[in-house]
């Protein structure tokens, strides 16, 4: 019953993660006829794969939580210790009553802040906003300015699709929508992460939805430790990317430019995007409501003004620069292929691209 969650793992799975791990990459034994599986723990494991100056592992968590009939997932990375509340001795009460998503983030702030201790290098992310549909809106995270990273591409396919009186409501518009409000109150801006959201290592399901290769980002970074990559993704030295890489990229605070050279393949074409939002945008914002229909619930979506996340530059080409003016709240740029995605679905790009981090 490998399509079920958790999976019902077959003999022919545990065969491959064999294969992959060797046969003391696990504890075995059986109790009267079944063949009961210990897997590695993390410490057990980074202690196997860590490769210093090529290779690290961190520990994370997906936190699940709901707020009424809506869905939240936050990443946890590079915490020190187990979390308390997984232990169900935990630091921040969550109440099972809690309506607001917004609520949820902050309750998870607290928690991650208490248990750091302090440390710069743990992080939080908000991951798929829009898993199962339109489950976190744009004014969830207006109030939570401590969140400060958000998965603009994952490889979760169990994602509805987009609502045909909704379909300019993508996720690139949540981002920006987020960012046009966080630049009125001068808060720091939200940066956007790229990930496989990998369910899946064995050998048949690796390549398709829940496995690798579909999503993930590029840091700057003087050395690879769990300091040095955090530091940098906290400044938005970094970028996201399902297959396309850039040979350069730099902003001119002096100049408030934003330059880019992509690393080219022979045969693909490239287009690059900058995109902003102007000082003295609508603000207007209305709502449609999308009706329940089979597992899918009734939400009322945001609807706002072509204002938001302008492209207001485009170069066919390899290399491009904007130069940012007076009216700019910040600027950010998207690049496209022309080669298909290894895995694409609802809400997912159709081609290769890449994403810059907004700057101001």
């Amino acid at each position: 019953e490998e399509g079920r969650w958790p999976p019902k793992i077959s003999s022919a799975i545990y065969k491959d993660y064999i294969n992959k791990f060797g046969r003391d990459g696990v504890e075995t034994r059986f109790c009267g006829n079944a063949l009961q599986v210990r897997l590695k723990t993390f410490a057990e494991l980074k202690g196997r794969l860590d490769d210093p100056g090529h290779f690290l592992v961190l520990p994370g968590v997906e936190i699940t939580q709901k707020a009424g009939d809506r869905h939240l997932h936050v990443n946890y990375i590079n915490l020190p210790s187990l979390i308390p509340s997984i232990r169900q001795v935990g630091l921040v009460h969550k109440p099972d009553n809690v309506k607001s998503i917004s609520e949820l983030l902050t309750l998870n702030i607290n928690e991650i802040s208490q248990q750091a201790k302090g440390r710069d290098s743990c992080l939080v992310m908000l991951n798929h906003p829009f898993w199962q549909y339109y489950d976190v809106l744009p004014q969830d995270v207006f109030y939570c300015p401590e969140i400060r990273f958000f998965e603009v591409q994952g490889g979760s396919g169990a994602v509805f699709k987009a609502y045909p009186q909704a379909e300019s409501y993508i996720p690139e518009k949540f981002w920006d929508v987020v960012n046009a409000h966080r630049s009125l109150k001068d808060e720091p801006l939200l940066f956007g992460v790229a990930s496989d959201d990998a369910h899946f290592y064995d050998a048949q399901r690796i390549s398709g939805r829940g496995g690798v290769n579909n999503g993930w980002i590029m840091v700057r970074s003087l050395e690879l430790s769990a300091p040095a990559l955090l530091a940098a993704m906290n400044r938005g030295d970094f970028y996201a990317t399902t297959g396309v890489f850039l040979r350069d990229l730099t902003f001119n605070k002096k100049t408030r430019a934003l330059r880019l050279a992509l690393q080219t393949e022979p045969g693909v074409a490239y287009r690059i995007h900058f995109i902003t939002t102007r000082r003295g945008f609508n603000q207007t914002v209305s709502e449609i409501t999308v009706p329940a229909e089979d597992q899918r619930p009734e939400r009322r979506v945001p609807i706002c003004s072509d204002e938001v996340g302008q492209t207001v530059l485009t170069v066919e080409g390899t290399e491009a620069v904007y130069h940012m003016t007076d009216s700019d709240l910040y600027v950010r740029a998207r690049v496209e292929s022309d080669r298909p995605c290894v895995y694409s679905g609802n809400f997912q790009p159709e081609f290769q691209a890449a994403w810059t981090q907004p700057q101001t």
